[in-house]
């Protein structure tokens, strides 16, 4: 911070740190216009990949690097990034329900990790749709569904008899909603 010397009045001071601002800025707008010609730049030029995520059907909610995001989805990563990709077991939209598959380049597991070294499209298939109650997707909802959802009733994450697909509320816990939700839908198949 400049300090007045003194024997300046305060408006005099005033006005001595305008000139100084715009003597400052005259003395850079005169610097020639090759005097930055001599300087070298270095550094890594790290070329940028561009990472696209679709789904079928639309609109699933997967995580990248443990962020949420909605298919479809894209970014932008430096050569050689790590991206981690979680895609749920199930998608659920009104009463249909659709279950992982594979992605579209054959992988068959739904978390994985892609390392950035081009432009990548993949898109991520679900089978179905099945009726939100078809706990096992074989296209009826009947028995093998109620037995499902029996055997992790009670249960929620990381408890031992926890099944995801049979939470169908999808609140993290298997309960009485999800086994009367089978046995209101009992034999109902969707349409063909």
């Amino acid at each position: 911070m400049l300090k007045n010397p003194g024997f300046l009045r305060r408006s005099h001071w005033l006005l001595s740190a305008s000139l100084l601002a715009v003597a400052i800025i005259a003395c850079t707008a005169a610097v020639p216009a090759n005097w930055f010609r001599s300087a070298e730049v270095t550094g890594t030029i790290i070329p940028l990949y561009t990472l696209t995520i679709y789904s079928s059907p639309t609109e699933v909610t997967f995580t990248v690097d443990d962020v949420s995001h909605t298919a479809p989805w894209s970014d932008t990563y430096g050569k050689g990034a790590s991206v981690s990709l979680v895609m749920p077991e199930t998608h659920t939209v009104g009463d249909v329900r659709y279950y992982w598959d594979q992605w579209s380049d054959g992988v068959t597991t739904r978390s994985r990790t892609v390392t950035m070294n081009t432009n990548i499209t993949l898109t991520t298939h679900y089978a179905g749709p099945y009726h939100i109650a078809d706990i096992n997707g074989d296209g009826i909802v009947d028995i093998l569904d109620v037995v499902i959802v029996a055997l992790a009733f009670g249960s929620y994450p990381r408890h031992p008899r926890w099944n995801p697909i049979a939470d169908i509320k999808q609140d993290g816990l298997i309960d009485i909603y999800d086994l009367v939700t089978v046995g209101v839908n009992f034999g109902k198949r969707l349409p063909p």
